[in-house]
């Protein structure tokens, strides 16, 4: 196929989701929908905006790089699943809350503290703006070899198309067509393009390399060049840090009820368990058939040499909805941490401000950080995974204690949440940072002693320094109101239980483990 017949494809996946962009907003855009469907989605919903969210250009390109130049079990373990279900966790809580919207909203009520809110805002940008720029780098990287565009021209255009989904009507727009992609993605990156370049490739090809003994099959990966430190390091990372981020978690407000919430992270736990093993297998497969290519253009390569052209040029626009899902949600929930949490909530505290007037400064802040967002990435960077696992790090040294003891121990206080946001935020950082001081790559990770990754310390620091400021401090009794609020009686558990939200999460992630089981002791016995 052609270079044009590419651009057809590709561009024609583009124009239908603006299409369904408009769609969704054809009847207008209330402030409540803007900010979270006013509290109505549904769990396809909730399963397709998350899974969309958590796959992104990180997963598809970064994981998947890593599955070329480590193994399959490398890549795939980047992306930690068990994250889905401490994000359930803590979303059932954060629901009972009535009339919250964003993390800034909790911790505004939990800590009772505007100080809190706007320390919580400024960690938001930094980690989940790091985390944005890798899905425009990606999207554009992606797309540049295939469709023969400029780098920096693709950028202008992904940018563009990010910004007007999200502007058309916020959560709406945003859900409703992350849930397409999720589905394209799932179906026709996973189920048919993946499994097509693991077939080309060979599972005698693979059974050849594993009997080289070399590691290619192992959690460290080739010639164990994956310290465990780091990949526990990894693994506790993105098991914390992907749970609290607010890109994600925030995902609750828009649930319908509880039950709903549930179902909706078991879909997206079954959708990433099956696009990551597939498609991070796919990548490792290109490694043993070219393995001059770039990790970060394995699937690209694949797409244009490996299949028929027309399922390469969908699974191109599967690999770029992935990215655009996870792009758009970003986006939106940068802009609502100023609009939101610090120009409604505190600037205009008290104060009667038109709906109108409200929607439009949101939006202003949306083309804001588009624009941003555009001008860091242009100029070519090959650190997609590197800038990822820094907002990763970040939101799991800084956000994961305030969270996590926020919603799990009543003597958690303001004091002790600000200590710990502060620390791990400084100390991760100042970790990374010593990377390039010593004359390695921004994101090495194995620098420090033991091999440990920077979050592993930073989390030791955030945890311990915000128990022992608690300890030495007081909550006050609308904290510990609002604590009571989002843990109610057992009572009220036990309705819960009964209602099968907690049996059915029980009952599918038993099930879901067991799939894991089964594909395993499949590969073993290809291997063997």
């Amino acid at each position: 196929m052609s270079v044009l017949g590419f651009q057809i494809i590709f561009f024609s996946f583009l124009a239908f989701y603006l299409i369904a962009t408009f769609w969704s907003a054809r009847k207008g855009t209330s402030l409540s929908d803007f900010y979270n469907m006013s509290g109505g989605a549904g769990a396809l919903l909730i399963g397709g905006t998350y899974t969309g969210t958590l796959l992104s250009a990180m997963g598809v390109v970064g994981c998947v790089s890593n599955g070329f130049k480590f193994g399959p079990l490398t890549g795939t373990l980047n992306f930690v699943i068990p994250s889905y279900f401490v994000a359930m966790f803590i979303g059932l809580k954060l629901r009972r809350a009535k009339g919250h919207v964003t993390l800034g909203d909790f911790f505004g009520a939990r800590y009772g503290s505007q100080g809190l809110r706007v320390l919580s805002t400024l960690v938001t940008i930094i980690a989940l703006g790091a985390y944005f720029l890798t899905q425009i780098i990606g999207s554009a990287a992606i797309t540049e070899a295939l469709l023969g565009i400029p780098y920096n021209l693709m950028v202008v255009i992904m940018v563009c198309v990010f910004t007007i989904i999200t502007l058309s009507s916020g959560s709406k727009s945003v859900t409703i067509t992350d849930t397409i992609m999720t589905v394209l993605i799932v179906i026709c990156l996973a189920l048919i393009f993946a499994p097509m370049v693991i077939s080309k490739v060979g599972l005698g090809a693979f059974a050849a390399k594993a009997a080289e003994e070399g590691g290619f099959f192992s959690a460290t990966g080739e010639g164990n060049a994956v310290p465990w430190g780091s990949l526990l390091g990894i693994q506790i990372m993105w098991a914390f840090g992907n749970a609290v981020q607010p890109a994600g978690l925030s995902r609750c407000y828009l649930a319908k009820d509880s039950k709903t919430w549930v179902k909706g992270l078991l879909i997206a736990t079954f959708a990433a368990i099956t696009v990551a093993w597939l498609v991070v297998t796919a990548g490792a497969g290109v490694s043993l058939v070219n393995p001059e290519v770039a990790p970060n253009q394995a699937l690209v390569w694949a797409a244009m040499n490996l299949v028929n052209p027309v399922i390469g040029a969908i699974a191109i626009a599967g690999l770029f909805a992935a990215c655009l899902s996870t792009a758009d949600t970003q986006q939106l929930t940068l802009a609502m941490s100023v609009s939101k949490d610090l120009y409604q909530d505190i600037a205009c505290k008290g104060k009667e401000v038109p709906e109108r007037k409200l929607l439009l400064v949101c939006r202003i802040c949306i083309v804001a950080f588009g624009l941003l967002g555009m001008l860091f990435a242009l100029g070519r960077s090959d650190l997609i995974l590197a800038i990822g696992n820094f907002g990763g790090a970040i939101f799991g040294a800084a956000y994961a204690p305030a969270v996590l003891f926020g919603v799990m121990w009543k003597r958690y206080t303001k004091e002790g949440a600000i200590t710990s946001m502060l620390s791990g935020t400084i100390v991760t950082t100042a970790l990374y940072l010593a990377a390039v001081f010593q004359g390695l790559p921004f994101g090495t990770t194995t620098h420090l002693p033991f091999g440990l990754h920077p979050v592993i310390y930073g989390m030791i620091v955030s945890f311990l320094s915000g128990v022992v400021v608690s300890l030495f401090t007081r909550t006050s009794p609308e904290q510990e109101a609002f604590f009571d609020e989002i843990n109610p009686p057992k009572e009220v558990l036990q309705t819960e239980a009964k209602s099968g939200t907690i049996k059915g999460a029980l009952a599918v992630a038993t099930a879901g483990v067991a799939v894991l089981l089964i594909v395993n002791i499949l590969w073993a016995n290809v291997l063997a």
